[in-house]
């Protein structure tokens, strides 16, 4: 008998989403054919105000009508197949297409036809019947709620927090696709689709980023990422504790001096004229060396300066994946004689190779997010042709050039956003199928 409800309010909203495109379809058929592909003409229309009359909220909504029927569509084979949906997607489907609808009547009322509103009011009627039967076979989910709301209140507030100042911003990315520029809002600014984009591919830059921003990032995931496994190892083995304490003492600090800071001591030591670097190399007779003009050289101090700063902290989650290797794995090896790096090799590193395929799979989902204090600080025009980043040249873009093109850096840092989840969802499911230990 449920799913028979289900299925009633399945078809409920199947009538809601028809009852809001007839409306589009008769809007488009006054002036154009009745086809979703003249629908979207006439939206991009709204949105380049070409068309008298037409406000830029008709597009909005249009896309917005036009997304509802695709979802009836897609729910209408999912009835077909008889596949299983769950009762909170149907919730809210219902929510989003009643708020679709009644913000759609308020922008084209005078489009909204008779026969549409009595197809979305018997919608209705299937759908929330249906809601009111699932809210009363899950009462007893209600009382568990009721029970347990401190731990729902605790969580509301880091909820609230995520959604304000991480999803929130997110409506931003749409001048990625629009011509943004001074005293537009969000909103108001021309639609262009995928041209920002078009023209970064065009670009004469395009290929010169992407080769500066992947060498840093795989120079820095070959030379980096075994430091830390290496170094945690060996820190395992010690058994003197007190010099394994001073030593992760001495390794930690470093990670704690702020990226200016750490800029700033690099200058010092590496100037061509005072720098301790220089001194010595001067001392042992060789010419003196400008490591931040010379383009040769960026890439292995910014690798190497960033290695001698964060081995130490890094190697901490290693440590703690050791210490939950059983003992008793050594103490018979060691009874059958094996040596101790026999022991690293057979029991420690294999204790630890789910924790180095986690931190391996984040490695990659970074490779295309070179860090852009410390390239932005040690950036100079000498060494600017293999220092210009993706982060350095969107801050170019976006912030120090006159006027600035918020819209181009935005769908330059999209696009490289777009670039890390594809490499971190294909590592992934590689890792997956190798070492079967994956993110999810």
């Amino acid at each position: 008998m449920f799913k028979n409800f289900r299925l009633i309010g399945k078809i409920g909203f199947l009538l809601i989403v028809i009852g809001l495109f007839l409306p589009l379809t008769y809007t488009i058929g006054r002036q154009y054919l009745a086809s979703p592909i003249n629908a979207i003409t006439l939206a991009n229309m709204a949105f380049d105000s070409t068309i008298p009359g037409i406000r830029l909220e008709f597009g909005v909504f249009a896309y917005a009508l036009l997304l509802s029927a695709l979802a009836g569509v897609v729910l209408g084979v999912l009835l077909f197949l008889k596949v299983n949906i769950p009762t909170s997607v149907d919730r809210l489907l219902l929510v989003l297409t009643v708020v679709t609808a009644a913000i759609s009547y308020v922008i084209i009322s005078r489009e909204f036809l008779a026969f549409a509103m009595y197809i979305i009011i018997v919608g209705w009627v299937f759908a929330l019947v249906t809601q009111l039967f699932a809210l009363d076979m899950e009462r007893k989910k209600v009382v568990l709620i009721k029970r347990n709301w401190q731990l729902y209140v605790i969580f509301l507030l880091p909820l609230i927090w995520f959604i304000l100042f991480r999803y929130w911003p997110m409506l931003g990315v749409q001048i990625a696709f629009k011509d943004f520029r001074m005293g537009d809002t969000i909103l108001s600014a021309r639609w262009i689709g995928l041209g920002n984009f078009t023209r970064f591919f065009n670009h004469h830059l395009f290929w010169v980023l992407i080769r500066n921003t992947l060498s840093l990032t795989i120079y820095q995931l070959v030379a980096g990422f075994p430091i830390p496994i290496i170094f945690a190892l060996a820190l395992n083995t010690t058994y003197r504790t007190k010099m394994k304490k001073t030593v992760q003492y001495i390794t930690y600090m470093p990670y704690f001096i702020s990226t200016v800071v750490m800029v700033g001591i690099l200058m010092q030591l590496m100037n061509p004229r005072i720098g301790v670097i220089n001194n010595i190399i001067a001392a042992l007779g060789f010419d003196r060396i400008d490591f931040m003009a010379n383009p040769d050289l960026f890439a292995s101090v910014y690798v190497w300066s960033g290695i001698w700063q964060n081995f130490g902290w890094n190697s901490i989650i290693y440590l703690a994946a050791l210490s939950g290797v059983s003992p008793e794995l050594h103490e018979s090896a060691m009874i059958d004689g094996a040596s101790r790096f026999k022991r690293i090799l057979h029991i420690d590193i294999p204790g630890i190779l789910p924790t180095i395929t986690i931190l391996l799979i984040l490695n990659f989902g970074s490779m295309m997010s070179v860090g852009f204090e410390k390239v932005f600080l040690m950036q100079n025009n000498l060494n600017l042709p293999v220092s210009q980043v993706i982060s350095t040249y969107v801050y170019t873009i976006g912030l120090r050039n006159m006027p600035p093109e918020f819209s181009f850096g935005t769908a330059i840092d999209l696009f490289n956003s777009v670039i890390s989840i594809t490499l971190i969802i294909i590592v992934n499911n590689v890792a997956r199928k190798l070492s079967e230990t994956s993110l999810w």
